[in-house]
């Protein structure tokens, strides 16, 4: 009795909720809704325009995916952090397809395989996404491979997160050619992938001539100095990126002034990271401040000790230097864009 009356009250909750705004997170609990229930009220969705979700395994995934069968308003859809796999995410790619209004699709951290990403890139290539977050999932070389002959045509998408999900050099190199011919992509983030010296070389070719990338996200991704070699080609050409983070990779001293020279002739970089490289503090420092002499418009976050960071800012013609910040200090003042302290 005490269930179902608490049950009534969480529905006329959600009822106001959705009558006030059309926007609605939530997180289910197995513990204390079955599917049936889930089933019948998962229907007041039918109508947001943003909807949050956890705690959702196949099941509550099919369940929502007939309520938005009838849904032609949802603009986001955050499902990250669930439990859905590939049979969950067909039944949503399949409700999800011909909704025009769909533009932001949170997938990251669930249980999608490669039978998901196939669901997954024929709701891409029908043109409306514009950003897609599905990293931290098992999409591998195969699974890349299949999103990057779709992104090759694609028009529409803006962000791409493909962060932690066990892709190695094949799959890096069909996306890096798929970059060759989109020139739409303005955010790529492949963190915690495996892309190694081939790897950078391929993408840093394929972005010579793409203007609409700004921001690449190439962390932990095993490039060593011959890679920075090709990286650095890349700045000294590339006119649209404007965010590159390096942190976490294997570029010694050599690597990191390649990188740091190439950086004298960009004046389009805004934010750098190397961090967590193997970097010898005096060499990459009086590189990085010389850079800055050159381009004010640069702002660098780099590693000297293991627990301490330096932090070096344009600041019109001189470059204040700010000991001993935490790197997601440091990170956040630089997104936000803040020249001085």
């Amino acid at each position: 009795m005490l269930k179902k009356t608490f049950l009534k009250y969480l529905a006329a909750i959600l009822m106001l909720l959705i009558f006030m705004q059309n926007s609605l997170a939530m997180e289910i609990s197995h513990d204390l809704i079955d599917y049936n229930l889930v089933q019948k009220y998962i229907n007041l969705f039918a109508d947001n325009t943003k909807l949050t979700l956890r705690n959702l395994g196949d099941k509550e995934a099919i369940a929502l995916a007939e309520a938005l069968k009838n849904n032609n308003s949802l603009i986001r859809l955050d499902l990250a952090q669930n439990k859905i796999s590939c049979l969950g995410m067909s039944a949503l790619a399949a409700a999800l397809k011909g909704k025009n209004s769909l533009r932001n699709l949170h997938i990251f951290s669930n249980l999608v395989e490669v039978e998901g990403i196939k669901a997954l890139a024929e709701l891409l290539a029908e043109g409306n996404l514009q950003e897609l977050y599905i990293g931290n999932n098992n999409i591998g070389c195969e699974g890349a491979s299949i999103l990057a002959k779709v992104l090759a045509k694609n028009n529409s998408l803006r962000i791409l997160d493909l962060r932690c999900s066990q892709i190695k050099y094949i799959g890096a190199k069909a996306l890096s050619i798929a970059l060759r011919s989109n020139n739409c992509l303005q955010e790529l983030v492949f963190q915690r992938n495996t892309l190694g010296d081939m790897g950078a070389k391929d993408f840093a070719e394929a972005l010579l001539d793409n203007a609409a990338l700004c921001k690449a996200d190439f962390s932990y991704g095993e490039i060593g100095n011959s890679g920075s070699f090709e990286l650095a080609k890349l700045l000294r050409s590339n006119k649209g990126i404007n965010t590159l983070d390096l942190t976490g990779n294997l570029f010694g001293n050599g690597g990191a002034s390649l990188l740091a020279e190439a950086l004298i002739e960009n004046n389009i970089v805004q934010v750098f990271y190397l961090s967590y490289n193997k970097i010898t503090n005096e060499i990459v420092k009086k590189t990085i401040e010389r850079c800055l002499r050159v381009n004010m418009k640069i702002a660098s976050a780099i590693k000297l000790w293991s627990k301490f960071y330096i932090v070096v800012v344009g600041l019109n013609d001189c470059a204040s230097v700010v000991h001993c910040l935490p790197l997601e200090l440091v990170r956040k003042i630089l997104e936000a864009g803040i020249s001085s302290l």
